[in-house]
């Protein structure tokens, strides 16, 4: 904000009854910034303190104790008092909770880590392939759901990741998805590699398990390009 005039930071107070009996509010300064202020909105922000604060659910984690044992239980929240309790908007946490494929499991808030994520799309991906659910044309979620059931997953789990998948403007307020190429090609690279926590792998390993973890027909979009990531960008995140 680029301003000549004083800023004054204010809150509501209440003021006395008039004398007809009817009470009104006021204004108080609280503070004034006699400085230039120049602000700066940081679109991954949300997601990094939502990441902070989710606990992390495993595959190998009981569904029926959900998160990880060492992680803080005060954070273990139902979703809208989690949203409550991070200085950010309700949409900015919704976009973030979306990009993190979140989900509710037991009245816990949980965020699946990358080996969950990489062996539920392994799933998802066998499938839909023997269940012939062509994931880029439009499909119902409880077709998809239903025939990875027997893999234990969570189903809100597998919602999250339909979600985290949608083209942009669409949702899941029908039951009615499709996946959208570029998010899924990216994605998908980009959760093999924080899988992986660091380690070493060939470049031609790397986008040969990348390529096997797309639809037959997105394969050949499995190039380095694709996961290029620049400042303030969320996904870059999970693998620094």
């Amino acid at each position: 904000m680029q301003t000549s005039n004083s800023v004054f930071i204010t809150q509501p107070v209440p003021s006395n009854s008039q004398s007809d009996g009817i009470s009104t509010s006021g204004l108080c300064a609280i503070a004034s910034c006699n400085a230039t202020l120049e602000l700066h909105h940081i679109p991954s922000a949300a997601t990094a303190h939502l990441k902070e604060a989710l606990p992390v659910w495993h595959p190998q984690l009981d569904l029926n104790n959900g998160a990880d044992p060492s992680a803080r239980s005060d954070l273990s929240s139902p979703k809208t008092q989690l949203f409550s309790s991070i200085p950010f908007s309700a949409g900015e946490c919704q976009s973030a909770w979306t990009h993190l494929t979140a989900f509710e499991h037991e009245g816990r808030c949980l965020r699946p880590s990358a080996q969950a994520l990489t062996q539920l799309w392994r799933s998802v991906l066998s499938a839909s392939l023997a269940e012939a659910i062509d994931l880029s044309s439009m499909f119902h979620t409880r077709d998809l759901c239903a025939a990875v059931e027997d893999e234990g997953y969570p189903l809100a789990l597998v919602e999250a990741v339909v979600a985290r998948l949608l083209p942009e403007g669409e949702d899941l307020a029908d039951g009615w998805a499709r996946v959208d190429r570029e998010k899924c090609v990216r994605w998908s690279g980009m959760v093999i590699l924080e899988a992986r926590g660091g380690a070493g792998m060939a470049t031609a390993e790397f986008l040969e398990e990348w390529a096997n973890a797309l639809p037959e027909v997105w394969r050949g979009e499995a190039r380095l390009e694709s996961i290029k990531v620049g400042e303030g960008d969320a996904d870059a995140e999970g693998i620094r």
